[in-house]
């Protein structure tokens, strides 16, 4: 079974995501802030899907601690904040794909599965 994180500090949206995605199959955990994610993740996460836009740290600083340390962990960011600069920054700095939040289950699933088969 694929392990995903997901660091978001919305507790609604952490939650919805939480049931989706144990529905698909996959085991989740769940952060609200940037440090309690950077403190759950491990080498068995198959994959980290993280809000830009946390309480204690900018996402995409998440998210080169994230890359230093697991070179290859897929990374997926959503947001409901858009900027094409933020987009080719996160893009950049080697996340797999930006989703704009609100976004339909269906879309996340396709690119959680795309992102696994990829091996990045």
């Amino acid at each position: 079974m694929k392990k995903i994180l997901i660091i978001d500090d919305e507790t609604g949206i952490r939650q919805v995501l939480k049931i989706h995605l144990r529905g698909a199959g996959y085991e989740v955990d769940t952060a609200g802030t940037a440090a309690e994610g950077l403190a759950l993740v491990t080498e068995e996460h198959d994959l980290v899907i993280c809000d830009l836009k946390l309480p204690d740290m900018d996402g995409l600083e998440v998210i080169r601690m994230l890359k230093d340390r697991f070179a290859n962990l897929p990374m997926i960011v959503v947001s409901g904040f858009i900027d094409p600069d933020v987009v080719d920054n996160a893009v950049s700095e080697g996340v797999f794909e930006y989703l704009m939040k609100p976004f339909m289950k269906e879309d996340l699933l396709d690119v959680i599965n795309r992102a696994l088969s990829a091996g990045v």
